[in-house]
């Protein structure tokens, strides 16, 4: 198995810069990754959206997406949206 890749989210991920994090997220589609979500301040739903949507591909095509660290804005976000971090890490959603 391949060593994870790593992304370290910036204090301040916003819908503006959603696009480029999932170009850098897709960037690594194939082989394992982490996340590093222990500097987020803020983050908002598109971007919350993009890790959502690409835990559920690393999922789908059985790789590894693990988060090594996050704040707790960033969890505070995801409680905001009713969502837990092991949804973030399997894809799965509430509905």
């Amino acid at each position: 198995m391949d060593n994870p890749a790593l992304i370290k989210l910036n204090e301040v991920v916003t819908g503006d810069t959603a696009e480029a994090l999932s170009g850098e997220i897709l960037g690594h589609r194939g082989s394992p990754l982490n996340i590093d979500a222990s500097e987020v301040s803020r983050i908002d739903t598109p971007c919350i959206e993009v890790l959502l949507a690409a835990s559920k591909l690393w999922s789908d095509e059985d790789q590894q997406l693990s988060y090594v660290q996050v704040s707790d804005n960033f969890e505070g976000a995801l409680e905001i949206l009713g969502l837990q971090q092991s949804m973030m890490v399997t894809g799965d959603s509430i509905v």
